[in-house]
């Protein structure tokens, strides 16, 4: 879930958002991914605002995106293997952004990069909890669409 606020050269608007991703991991500290979200405008009545797809590669600047084992070794032989768990830590991601506003009478296209920093708490489970902010801006050739925002996410191995 994520909450932003839009801002154009004469519009501003609070917004709730909710996505769904999938990583693939290229290394112990950096995976790639998409992204597609639906969000909403809960000012007077509730409507759909815009979809949106993104394109992200995110890194971890502490920890590991990936599940740990913990081994102890002996002459380069394991003689102890922990359970794997999650380390969580600081992570950072860049996106590229595709908007459709769901304007009157058609779909209004926006596009842009994006960057987030953001915490996931360590957990030895098959799921994950983070939080973090967004920044984006967005442009159609005509106008600028600016946003900044807070996410919390739940994540799954």
């Amino acid at each position: 879930m994520h909450y932003s606020n839009l801002k154009t050269s004469n519009l501003s608007m609070s917004v709730f958002s909710f996505a769904a991703s999938i990583q693939k991991m290229v290394s112990e500290k950096m995976a790639i991914g998409g992204v597609l979200g639906q969000a909403f405008s809960g000012e007077g009545q509730i409507s759909s605002l815009f979809t949106s797809t993104k394109i992200s590669a995110e890194f971890a600047l502490t920890g590991s995106l990936d599940k740990v084992n913990s081994k102890t070794l002996y002459e380069n032989h394991p003689i102890m293997e922990a359970k794997s768990y999650y380390s969580g830590g600081w992570r950072g991601a860049f996106y590229l952004s595709q908007y459709f506003l769901n304007a009157e009478k058609a779909a209004v296209p926006f596009s842009g990069p994006a960057l987030s920093i953001g915490y996931d708490f360590p957990s030895e489970s098959n799921r994950y909890y983070g939080s973090g902010v967004m920044m984006e801006s967005m442009s159609n050739g005509q106008a600028k669409l600016n946003s900044i925002g807070i996410f919390v996410q739940v994540g799954f191995y």
